[in-house]
């Protein structure tokens, strides 16, 4: 099996940033209100430990759940979705014209 990696490294890994740039600058904001939470149960005088592992699983698992269910509903009612983001849209488009 060949090695693509070892073919061509620079063209690799000049792709791989912009991709990880785009994720870390997704997922940091959404960290944002855990951290909130976080300081104020700190105030608070919380241990650290326990939320700690609640945060880091609920912040695994939400994603987790979200991913099945979104490919869930793709598979299943994308005609629908369709159909229903159309007329939302043009509901929107009405409402904003009047």
């Amino acid at each position: 099996m060949v090695d693509r990696w070892a073919e061509n490294p620079p063209e690799n890994e000049a792709r791989a940033w912009p991709a990880l740039l785009k994720i870390v600058l997704f997922v940091a904001p959404l960290g944002l209100d855990t951290l909130a939470v976080a300081v104020a149960l700190g105030l608070r005088g919380v241990g650290p430990l326990r939320p700690a592992l609640a945060f880091a699983c609920f912040e695994t698992a939400m994603p987790l759940v979200g991913l099945l269910l979104g490919k869930f509903i793709g598979e299943h009612f994308a005609t629908a979705a369709v159909v229903v983001g159309g007329i939302v849209l043009v509901l929107l488009g009405v409402h904003t014209l009047r």
